[in-house]
């Protein structure tokens, strides 16, 4: 989608690049998604632990990996093996984050500012 205007060209505010990539304005492709999941889970750790607690039954609310294998295991996301399937995990996170399964949830704090660097 191009949004002239709207977008800064750079984005140097790993924050602001972070949220964009969690609600999918910068392409999946571009970005490591098991990276990008365990970055969310952290985020939603912080605030809305409840929500991926009751959806994904996870205990664990400060490493976004452990949180992640967590999801994968009660899932049933098991490779051959016994290895995680964490990029299936962090897709089933990521597309029920986008489509509202988890709830109304802000990225940005109240009072959070944003630099428009250039």
């Amino acid at each position: 989608m191009d949004t002239p205007g709207v977008l800064w060209p750079k984005l140097d505010e790993q924050r602001i690049a972070l949220n964009l990539s969690f609600v999918g304005s910068i392409k999946d492709n571009i970005i490591d998604i098991e990276e990008l999941a365990c970055k969310l889970l952290e985020r939603l750790g912080h605030g809305y632990f409840d929500r991926i607690q009751e959806r994904y039954d996870i205990w664990e609310r400060e490493n976004g990996v452990v949180m992640l294998e967590q999801l994968c295991k009660r899932r049933g996301f098991i490779l051959k093996g016994n290895e995680y399937d964490y990029e299936r995990g962090a897709r089933i996170l990521l597309d029920e984050f986008r489509g509202g399964v988890l709830g109304q949830i802000s990225l940005e704090e109240p009072g959070e500012t944003i630099s428009t660097q250039e």
